[in-house]
């Protein structure tokens, strides 16, 4: 398991941060805010959409 860093506060200021560590890539999941604010700021490289379609059933099924 890959470890999770919970951002709050100045969240530019701290991306910033863990970008220059070493590693891996930085991932978001399901922040549409925190999704918006990165590349305003210049923080993004690379952007990857992944939609995953979701199916349902209507009516009664009859």
């Amino acid at each position: 398991m890959e470890p999770t860093t919970i951002l709050s506060g100045d969240v530019p200021a701290q991306v910033t941060l863990l970008k220059r560590r070493p590693g891996r890539e930085l991932q978001i999941h399901g922040s549409a805010r925190l999704t918006q604010s990165l590349p305003a700021a210049g923080l993004v490289d690379t952007l990857r959409l992944l939609i995953a379609p979701a199916f349902g059933t209507y009516g009664t099924g009859a």
